[in-house]
């Protein structure tokens, strides 16, 4: 078990078949990657979109429009400065 940190995010919530999009930064509290994680950047993209990915959407009025999705870390605290810039990504 991973200890938890707060990051930084920036939310991005496209929806193009209604014109609408949505930008939200927040601060999210989440299991930190381990370090084997850190140094595996294919393993570092899965832990993004596992863990961050859940906090797009704008809720259940959008649920059967597709939308694209964004997630990119924008500030991380110390020891986990390559988080910075990460992003998960998803469309559906």
């Amino acid at each position: 078990m991973t200890k938890p940190i707060s990051l930084t995010v920036r939310i991005t919530n496209s929806y193009s078949e209604l014109g609408r999009e949505f930008i939200h930064d927040e601060v999210v509290v989440v299991d930190a990657p381990a370090a084997a994680v850190m140094t595996d950047p294919d393993r570092l993209a899965d832990w993004a979109l596992d863990t961050l990915i859940e906090y797009s959407g704008e809720g259940p009025e959008y649920t059967h429009v597709h939308g694209v999705y964004a997630v990119v870390v924008t500030a991380a605290p110390t020891g986990y400065e390559a988080l910075n810039g990460l992003v998960a990504y998803a469309e559906g």
